[in-house]
Formats: C-alpha cells, structure tokens, sequence
C-alpha cells in the first residue's frame, strides 16, 4: 500500500512493514 511509504507509521504494526518496505526499495 503506497500510504503507508508516505507515512511514518499508519499502525501498531504498520511501522513494521514500512520498515520492509523501505528496505525492498532502497530507502
């Protein structure tokens, strides 16, 4: 979900996944 690579943190565990995310695309 691109909202949550806009946001730093959309949930509990979303924080998480941003973090994967972040990762999978070079930031």
């Amino acid at each position: 979900t691109p909202c949550l690579l806009e946001t730093p943190k959309g949930g509990p565990g979303d924080e998480g996944n941003i973090a994967l995310l972040r990762k999978m695309r070079g930031h």
